[in-house]
């Protein structure tokens, strides 16, 4: 080919390839306003499985491609843009539409969960067919074609967030999919222009049809803007788009935002418009002129007047995503004199911006109110103000969570988070966090346990005088002080409670029979755990109870991972078979997920191409070599996701930004291959390289996370993408090189190893996310190096 042919398929393959990252970020940000969570392992592991089974039906036809690759390559594109909006308009047809909540109570779910997971996998396998095709017949320009397909993809990333910014995630699908359309086009040639004119044709008539007819996507109906969309004259006034997630104000004379409200509580309680974010309530906005000046704060008849029952007027209050008007009212008439207020979503933050030069918006002379656009931890890092009281968001929800947060990092929970918080605290400061009760109690116990083994991990002697807690009939609220409660704030506390009917949880001199004055449990063993947590025999209760209790830290931040995989037979029995799994639906659904990718890739990938591949000369180097470099790259990828959450406070960000880092580095990484020998030994270093800089990377993130939380803005991205790209780059070579060292040894099995790279990285992710559930994020990191260097050791054997 010449140079405008080939300049042609690599610009191609380029927005083939961006166009394949950015939908897999708007499958992230769909699934997580119509489900509850952005499934980013389940995405990831569908484009891969499209990309191993191309592998297969290129091994099954490789004839048939080769020869009509002329014709193939540009239609393979056009189907591929095409199909993205469709597979979504397809997925949400009443017969095919999933809710997650119910696979385990409807087997009919676990069907439309197949169904809906092939119609996602479609736009990948018309891509990935593309994209082999041109990999495994341009076998002098695979370095350039393979970095085409790798900044591509990183390019992408960029792009998708660029797109969420702009337009609602149900559009997204049908924008992105120009990208891959226009890039067929390309390929169309002179001689094609009948082609050309019917491609444009089928294109546009398909684009119009969908914008004709674009279908219903409804949110789980369990999802809270499904609840609130059922009040009377419920309306959505506002929709805002951002990359962070779906923002939307819902205005309804019915909705009434009181969370905890005191049972003794005989005012009006408003109905203000209410946030919420990619479908879950977030907060209110201030439902009236003057509504923040009120002198009877709704806050105030919830357990969170601890805190304020022990401060004196004139501190300073460290709001940190306070959802709502209502925490920044509360801290307003308790006259704190300066008051923070830290969102770290732009488009909520800017409700709160407006409240400052809201003109029914009253303070004293000495009252002042700032709001920061900023990742919490990162504001704490900074260290510029000491404070009376910091608030944290409120923990769970009404009712428990059922388990559906299980996979959701909480960097804003985890021990080293309550570290740096206590860091900011004045002298006689303290840190207040309110908690959602369950049950089984889960949530409760492990904040107890918490905020237990911090006090104790800061040295401070009797514990029991620094913590405090009242209960409500539906929730607890903690107070951690820095200075030992005395009998004065402990009176003024049984105060409080007798006044709003709350009783005392914890005190330094709680007395007999306090805790159920107004609240009845019925269930003594939660206070005697309760106890027991606060112990430094705490361990034994981890042991013993059911559920997981130990706290979360930054290496394994996941807070409301409670279950317990040997105990879940005592918990069917316990709650039924039908019941057990709404107390840990997360990881059940992540254990469901990788039966379900296992079986389609064993019957769209292995069990094809072991019948083609096996027997052949090289097989075995050919299976273990590149499913090895596959299951490494993905495990670092997928907890380079969860990690780089630690930095940004989104995890949509840092998909975007360890998808986009490491493959554009890779492709950098795999344009250099081009100018390496393709021999064993090159192999063997590229790999032995890979495994070992993942080790590094592993040893230093702990001082890499310190430095990282304490850069301005404007350097954290240039230090994360200078921390990913000798990753990137070493993780670039070693596929390229092995195609070539493929191509010389045995050229049928080309497709081959690409179906085997694509199988085993198909799982990766999923199992990659289990392992930092249950064993931290080091320990997916060194089955990331071990991939590496096994990839290694069997060219040492077969080299």
């Amino acid at each position: 080919m010449g140079n405008g042919p080939e300049t042609r398929l690599r610009l191609a393959i380029f927005l083939l390839s961006a166009g394949i990252t950015s939908y897999q970020l708007a499958l992230m940000q769909i699934l997580s306003y119509l489900q509850w969570y952005h499934f980013a392992y389940l995405i990831v592991s569908l484009a891969l499985l499209g990309f191993g089974t191309s592998g297969t039906i290129l091994s099954l036809f490789r004839a048939f491609f080769i020869d009509h690759k002329g014709v193939l390559m540009p239609w393979l594109l056009v189907a591929c843009g095409l199909a993205m909006p469709w597979a979504l308009r397809l997925s949400q047809t009443d017969g095919i539409r999933c809710d997650f909540y119910l696979l385990f109570a409807d087997r009919t779910q676990i069907w439309r969960l197949a169904a809906s997971s092939l119609l996602y996998l479609t736009p990948f396998l018309l891509g990935a067919l593309a994209i082999g095709l041109a990999l495994t017949t341009e076998k002098k320009n695979v370095g350039k074609l393979y970095c085409a397909n790798l900044t591509g993809s990183g390019t992408g990333g960029l792009f998708g967030l660029a797109l969420a910014a702009l337009f609602l995630p149900t559009d997204l699908p049908s924008i992105i999919g120009l990208a891959p359309v226009a890039g067929g086009l390309l390929l169309f040639s002179g001689n094609n222009r009948r082609q050309l004119i019917w491609a444009v044709a089928f294109a546009s008539s398909s684009i119009l049809l969908i914008m004709a007819y674009p279908g219903k996507y409804a949110p789980s109906q369990f999802k809270d803007i499904s609840r609130a969309m059922n009040a009377p004259d419920a309306s959505i006034v506002k929709q805002i788009p951002s990359p962070k997630g779906l923002v939307q104000v819902v205005e309804s004379s019915s909705l009434r935002y009181a969370p905890g409200l005191s049972l003794n509580y005989r005012g009006e309680i408003p109905s203000p418009p209410m946030v919420f974010l990619n479908g879950n309530v977030y907060g209110s906005l201030p439902s009236g002129e003057g509504s923040l000046n009120s002198s009877e704060n709704l806050l105030d008849h919830t357990t969170e007047v601890i805190a304020y029952s022990l401060l004196e007027e004139g501190g300073k209050a460290l709001l940190i995503q306070p959802g709502g008007e209502q925490s920044i009212g509360q801290a307003i008439s308790h006259k704190m004199s300066k008051i923070v207020v830290v969102e770290p979503h732009g488009e909520i933050f800017s409700f709160y911006q407006n409240l400052v030069s809201k003109p029914g918006l009253k303070f004293t002379a000495k009252q002042h109110l700032q709001v920061e656009n900023e990742y919490p931890r990162r504001f704490l890092a900074d260290g510029a103000d000491q404070f009376e009281l910091i608030r944290l968001p409120t923990v769970g929800s009404f009712g428990g969570t059922a388990g559906i947060q299980a996979l959701s990092d909480q960097f804003l929970l985890t021990k080293e988070f309550f570290h740096l918080a206590w860091n900011n605290l004045s002298a006689g400061g303290m840190i207040m966090v309110t908690c959602w009760m369950d049950y089984p109690v889960k949530a409760c116990f492990k904040l107890t346990a918490t905020l237990a083994e911090v006090l104790e991990e800061l040295g401070v002697s009797q514990p029991e005088y620094h913590l405090a807690a009242i209960r409500s009939w539906g929730s607890i609220t903690f107070v951690l002080k820095k200075t030992p409660l005395n009998s004065n704030q402990t009176d003024a506390i049984r105060e409080e409670c007798g006044k709003l009917f709350f009783d005392p949880l914890l005190l330094p001199d709680m007395k007999m029979g306090e805790r159920q004055i107004h609240n009845l449990l019925g269930d003594d063993d939660f206070f005697e755990t309760l106890n027991g947590l606060l112990r430094e025999n705490r361990k034994e209760i981890y042991e013993d109870y059911a559920f997981n209790l130990r706290p979360a830290t930054d290496a394994r931040p996941f807070f409301y991972q409670f279950l317990k995989w040997p105990r879940l037979p005592d918990l069917i029995k316990a709650f039924g078979l039908q019941g057990a799994p709404f107390l840990e639906l997360g990881s059940l659904i992540l254990a469901l997920n990788i039966l379900l990718l296992g079986i389609l890739a064993l019957i769209l990938i292995i069990l094809p191409l072991f019948k083609l591949g096996w027997k052949k000369e090289g097989g075995a180097w050919t299976l273990i070599y590149f499913g090895s470099i596959g299951t490494g790259f993905m495990l670092l990828e997928i907890v380079l996701m969860q990690k780089l959450t630690l930095f940004l406070g989104d995890p949509l960000l840092a998909t975007a930004t360890a998808i986009s880092g490491l493959l554009f580095f890779s492709g950098l990484g795999s344009l250099y291959s081009s100018r390496l020998k393709a021999n064993g030994s090159t192999l063997r270093r590229s790999t032995c390289v890979t495994g070992l800089l993942i080790i590094l990377f592993a040893i230093f993130t702990v001082i890499l996370s310190r430095f990282g939380e304490e850069l301005p803005t404007s350097l954290l991205w240039v230090f994360l993408l200078s921390s990913i790209a000798p990753l990137g780059l070493s993780m670039g070579i070693p596929f390229p090189i092995g195609l070539r060292v493929l191509e010389k040894k045995n050229s049928t099995q080309l497709t081959w190893a690409w179906g085997i790279n694509g199988c085993f990285s198909v799982i990766s992710p999923a199992l990659g996310l289990a392992v930092a559930l249950h064993a931290g994020f080091n320990a997916v990191f060194a089955l990331a190096a071990i991939a590496y260097l096994l990839a290694a050791g069997v060219n040492l054997k077969h080299g």
